[in-house]
């Protein structure tokens, strides 16, 4: 939900592989929709069991991938503002909880600009990722983006874009949030004390 508007491919991949292993389960949809952005093998566990966990999180990338990318859609403004920090000089990346496979794809069928992806990144991960790319800045839309930040003592600012996720209500009030990634230029140039 920073880059990508993934919602309704995260929930269509994420019930369809949950019903092909347990058919008859009570799937809250809303439960889904409130975990966008942490690991989504973890809540399809939940439901089809550890013994089934493998398959059905590769059950669930194959359907994003055949049938869930046509439902994503760029977050207003992002590509263009990858291309302006880019084109600023800035080092950009993406560091997502999403499988790398499915995030490479999923940045290049929206014809976003070549990015380094670093995925299956959640918690430490994150944090290491950052850590590897040097990161001066990260901009999230997860509450556990911000402590990924914190460990790795990366300035970090927040993208309130998933009401479910009641970022900025979560953070600290000192924290920057903004509410679209266009905004992200001047975001940093304030950080930054330009």
């Amino acid at each position: 939900m920073t880059l990508v508007n993934s919602s309704e491919a995260i929930v269509f991949s994420a019930i369809s592989a949950i019903r092909s292993f347990v058919p008859q389960a009570n799937i809250d949809e809303m439960e889904i929709r409130r975990e966008i952005g942490l690991p989504i093998k973890d809540l399809i566990t939940r439901y089809v069991g550890s013994l089934n966990s493998n398959d059905a999180y590769e059950k669930y990338k194959k359907f994003y991938i055949n049938e869930g990318l046509g439902l994503s859609s760029e977050i207003d403004g992002a590509k263009s503002t990858i291309i302006e920090m880019q084109l600023k000089g800035y080092s950009t990346c993406v560091i997502t909880a999403k499988d790398q496979n499915v995030a490479e794809l999923q940045l290049r069928h929206l014809g976003f600009p070549s990015i380094k992806v670093f995925g299956n990144c959640f918690g430490s991960d994150k944090t290491r990722a950052m850590l590897a790319f040097e990161c001066t800045h990260y901009v999230g839309d997860h509450y556990h983006d911000y402590l990924a930040a914190m460990e790795a003592q990366v300035a970090f600012v927040g993208v309130d874009s998933n009401p479910e996720h009641g970022l900025r209500g979560r953070l600290p009030s000192n924290v920057l949030v903004i509410e679209k990634l266009s905004q992200i230029d001047s975001a940093l140039n304030s950080l930054s004390g330009l």
